[in-house]
C-alpha cells in the first residue's frame, strides 16, 4: 500500500464570518485531533479552510461538507466535497513457497475504476510481465505461473494506474525451491583440481549443505574444500576436489534442508574424469632387432576419442 496525506480544501468567499468552519464526513462532525488537522488562512474576500486527513484509507472515500456561518443575519451555507481513495489493498500468493514444476497464482486486489485502469506486473524490478495475466472481475488481477523454475524466485510487484489520479503499487515475495547443478567433464593432464557447484534456490535453509560421493559423506579436509556464498534467493555451494584423479569419476549429491517443515531436496551431479592411467612397455630394454610393444591405457569415450604417439617430441608416429 502507499499512504498519502490528503487535504480537502474549502474556499469561503464573502463578508465576515461569525464562527469557525465546520467540517463533516457524512453526519460526523470532524475535529482537529490525531485523525485530522484543520487549518485556516485568509485573503482578500476569501477564507481558505483545509482539512488534512493524517492517515488516508479507502474508508475515507465519501462526501465531506464544509459549512460556514456569515455574521450578517447569521446566514449559513455549505459545500459538499467528494473524495475517492484508490488503493492496492493486497498482493498475495496461492503459496508463498513452491517446489520446481509447481503452479502458483498471485492475486492483486485493488480499487475499481470504470475507465483508465492499467495493471502491470514485474519481477525483481525487471520489464513488465506479458504472459499469464488475467482479470478476475473489476478489482482483481491474477498472475499465473504454471510451471515454476529457479528464475521465478523474487519480489513480484503489482502496479495499478488509476487514470489521471496516480499509480499505486504493492509487492509479494515468491520462493521456488530447486537445486541446480551441472554435470561436468575434465581431461586430466597432470595435477589438477576441479569444482562442482550446486545452486540452491528458495527460502531459508536450516542446515549446511551435505555433499556425498556415492554413499560417502564428504567433509572439508585435505581431499576436499567446501565453500558457500549467498545471493538473491540463492545459495551457491562449491565442492572443490583438491587432487583430481580418474577415480573421482561418478555421481555426487548436493542435499539441502529447508527451514519450513524441514523439507529436504537434493541434486545428483555427475563428474567424468578422462585420463591416461598408464603407458607401459612389454620390455623396458630390448636388443636391436627385437620386438617391443607399448600399451597406453586410458579412459573410454564413445565418440571424439583421438590417440596419437610421438617419439622424443617429434612428429606423430603413423605406423
Amino acid at each position: 500500500k502507499q499512504w498519502y496525506q490528503r487535504r480537502v480544501r474549502g474556499n469561503i468567499y464573502g463578508d465576515a464570518l461569525s464562527a469557525p468552519t465546520v467540517w463533516k464526513f457524512g453526519e460526523t462532525v470532524l475535529v482537529d485531533d490525531t485523525d485530522y488537522d484543520i487549518s485556516t488562512s485568509s485573503g482578500s474576500y476569501v477564507r481558505r479552510d483545509v482539512l488534512t486527513i493524517n492517515t488516508l484509507e479507502t474508508s475515507n472515500t465519501g462526501t465531506y461538507q464544509c459549512s460556514a456561518t456569515y455574521t450578517e443575519g447569521s446566514v449559513a451555507t455549505s459545500k459538499d466535497i467528494s473524495l475517492t481513495v484508490y488503493e492496492v489493498s493486497s498482493v498475495v500468493s496461492s503459496s508463498g513457497t513452491v517446489d520446481a514444476g509447481s503452479e502458483f497464482i498471485l492475486t492483486c486486489t485493488h480499487s475499481a475504476l470504470d475507465t483508465g485502469l492499467v495493471v502491470a506486473w514485474t519481477l525483481n524490478g525487471g520489464d513488465p510481465i506479458t504472459e499469464g495475466i488475467t482479470a478476475d472481475g473489476p478489482t482483481k488481477s491474477l498472475l499465473t505461473v504454471s510451471s515454476a523454475t529457479a528464475q521465478h524466485n523474487g519480489v513480484y510487484e503489482c502496479s495499478v494506474t488509476f487514470g489521471d489520479v496516480g499509480t499505486v503499487t504493492d509487492q509479494v515475495t515468491q520462493y521456488v525451491r530447486v537445486i541446480e547443478g551441472t554435470a561436468t567433464q575434465h581431461a586430466l593432464d597432470g595435477a589438477a583440481t576441479h569444482e562442482l557447484s550446486c545452486n540452491i534456490y528458495g527460502d531459508a535453509l536450516s542446515a549446511p549443505t551435505v555433499w556425498k560421493f556415492g554413499e560417502t559423506v564428504l567433509v572439508d579436509d585435505s581431499d576436499y574444500d567446501i565453500s558457500t556464498s549467498s545471493g538473491s534467493y540463492v545459495r551457491r555451494d562449491v565442492l572443490t576436489i583438491n587432487t583430481l584423479e580418474t577415480s573421482n569419476t561418478g555421481t555426487y549429491q548436493c542435499s539441502a534442508t529447508y527451514t519450513e517443515g524441514s523439507v529436504a531436496t537434493s541434486k545428483d551431479i555427475s563428474l567424468t574424469v578422462y585420463g591416461i592411467e598408464s603407458v607401459v612397455s612389454s620390455s623396458g630394454t630390448v636388443d636391436a632387432g627385437s620386438e617391443f610393444i607399448l600399451t597406453c591405457t586410458h579412459s573410454a569415450l564413445d565418440t571424439g576419442l583421438v590417440v596419437s604417439w610421438t617419439l622424443n617430441g617429434g612428429d606423430p608416429i603413423t605406423e
